[in-house]
C-alpha cells in the first residue's frame, strides 16, 4: 500500500531562505520533479497566467497543460482559492498551533479531495517517484499530511535570519507590493514564529522530518542531498553536481518562487549570498 502512495518532499521554512534553489537542485535528481510553491498555483497560474520558467505562460506551458487537462478545467480550479483560505483558517484556529483535525476535515472536505486529485495528476503526468513542493507554509504541509494518498516528508530549511531580513528589505527597492515588505523587527519576529510553527505542525515522532541549514546545503550540497535521499529511502545513482560547488540545472516548470533562482540553467554555481554582511 505504501508503494502506491505519492511521495512528496515538502520544503518548509521562512521566506527568502533559499527554498526555490533547494527545490530546483532536488528536482534535478532522477525520479524527482520540482514544481515550485504548489499552494499558490490557483492564483498565480489559473488566475494570473504568470510566466512559467520554461518561457511560456502558464496556460501555454505544455507540462502544465498536461496536468490540468488530466485533472481539472480552469473554473473548477479557481474554486480552490476560496477553499484554500477556509482550510488555512481551520488549521490555524487553535491558538497554540495544535490544529483541530476533525474540524479541518469537516470544513475542508472539498479542498482535501481536490488536492488529492491534483497531486495524483502531478505524479501521473511526470511518472516521478518524488514530487518536491517548496510552498514553505507549515499549515499547508500539515494539510498535505492528512491526505491518505500522500506519503509526506519534510525538509525544514533554516537560513541565517540576518540574511533573510536583508533580502526581505530589498523587496521595497525592487518595487514589490507593499504587503510583502518587512522591517527588521517584523522580519525577526516572523522568522522565529514561522520556524517554530514548522516544528509544531510537521515535526513529531510519527512524521518524517529533517532540518537543514541553508548555509550547509550551499557549502556541501552532496552531503545535504544524500541526507535527504536517505530520509526518503530513495536510491540515487548519480548526483547532478558539476564539481563540488555547482549543479547542472535543466529547464523546470515553476510558476512561483524567488525570481533570482527560478530560471538559470546549465552549470549553476552554489554560493552564499552574504551581501548583508557589508
Amino acid at each position: 500500500m505504501q508503494d502506491k502512495k505519492i511521495k512528496v518532499l515538502y520544503i518548509a521554512g521562512f521566506e527568502r531562505s533559499g527554498s526555490t534553489l533547494v527545490n530546483r537542485v532536488l528536482g534535478q535528481l532522477d525520479g524527482f520533479v520540482a514544481w515550485g510553491e504548489l499552494r499558490d498555483i490557483w492564483e498565480h497560474g489559473f488566475a494570473e497566467n504568470r510566466a512559467c520558467t520554461c518561457g511560456a505562460s502558464f496556460y501555454d506551458c505544455i507540462a502544465w497543460q498536461q496536468v490540468f487537462q488530466y485533472w481539472a478545467d480552469s473554473e473548477r480550479a479557481m474554486t480552490m482559492v476560496r477553499l484554500k483560505e477556509r482550510a488555512r483558517a481551520a488549521t490555524l484556529l487553535e491558538p497554540l498551533g495544535q490544529p483541530g483535525e476533525r474540524l479541518l476535515r469537516a470544513v475542508s472536505k472539498p479542498y482535501l479531495a481536490e488536492l488529492e486529485q491534483f497531486y495524483q495528476a502531478l505524479k501521473a503526468t511526470t511518472h516521478s517517484r518524488v514530487i518536491v513542493d517548496s510552498t514553505k507554509a507549515s499549515w499547508y504541509g500539515y494539510v498535505l499530511s492528512l491526505l491518505p494518498s500522500i506519503d509526506l516528508y519534510t525538509v525544514h530549511i533554516v537560513r541565517d535570519p540576518r540574511g533573510v531580513c536583508y533580502s526581505l528589505q530589498k523587496r521595497k527597492t525592487q518595487g514589490e507590493p507593499e504587503c510583502q515588505w518587512y522591517n527588521p523587527v517584523h522580519a525577526a519576529l516572523s522568522w522565529n514564529l514561522k520556524n517554530l510553527a514548522v516544528e509544531k505542525f510537521l515535526k513529531s515522532p510519527s512524521k518524517k522530518y529533517l532540518r537543514v541549514r541553508y548555509e550547509d546545503f550551499i557549502d556541501s550540497p552532496e552531503t545535504a542531498i544524500k541526507s535527504l535521499t536517505s530520509l526518503l529511502q530513495e536510491p540515487v545513482s548519480e548526483l547532478p553536481l558539476v564539481g563540488p560547488a555547482a549543479v547542472k540545472m535543466t529547464v523546470d516548470h515553476i510558476i512561483t518562487g524567488s525570481p533570482s533562482s527560478r530560471s538559470n540553467t546549465g552549470a549553476v554555481k552554489l554560493r552564499r549570498d552574504e551581501t548583508w554582511k557589508q
